[in-house]
């Protein structure tokens, strides 16, 4: 990571400095697994089977789905995808008793936000909450650990469903 260097980003009156690693590898990665994900679970037929047995489990089966087998590989994608993201974090991430608590705690609270299902609603939400809670650190850091539930309340009171959430049944 030294290799890359800093960037000193002008934030009003003053400068910040970031890694190059977190202002340009991480969001280059996460843009290119949101892509590649997006892309998998609408163009494959792999993808689109998870959908179904995601959305209506008992109709996939009567279609010949291997629902069993569609819920370890959607289980084993998951895992790795959350190896894939403790990777990236955990150099600047130190470990401490806990750790996964208030990740799970922001996990739930970008998925409140975007709506059930919803892969661009949930990177959209990720980005707002992560923006709010760094500017929350910077100008009023007492905030910051209410700035991601103040987001989703406003969100939910505008789009109960979420940002990208549907009320009606999705056509698979």
């Amino acid at each position: 990571m030294q290799l890359l260097g800093t960037v000193d980003v002008p934030f009003g009156a003053d400068v910040i400095p970031f890694t190059a690693y977190q202002l340009f590898v991480l969001p280059g990665i996460a843009l290119l697994t949101l892509v590649g994900l997006a892309w998998f679970m609408r163009r494959t037929l792999t993808g689109r089977v998870i959908v179904a047995v995601t959305t209506d489990r008992e109709a996939a089966t009567s279609q010949g789905i291997d629902a069993a087998k569609v819920t370890m590989l959607t289980f084993t994608f998951g895992a790795a995808l959350a190896a894939l993201g403790g990777a990236l974090a955990s150099p600047m991430t130190s470990m401490v008793p806990g750790i996964g608590a208030s990740t799970i705690v922001l996990s739930f609270a970008v998925v409140a936000t975007a709506g059930l299902g919803q892969i661009e609603g949930a990177a959209l939400a990720a980005v707002m909450i992560g923006l709010g809670r760094s500017i929350a650190v910077y100008l009023e850091p007492e905030l910051e650990v209410v700035i991601p539930y103040l987001i989703m309340v406003l969100v939910l009171l505008v789009r109960p469903q979420g940002l990208f959430g549907v009320t009606e049944t999705r056509r698979i």
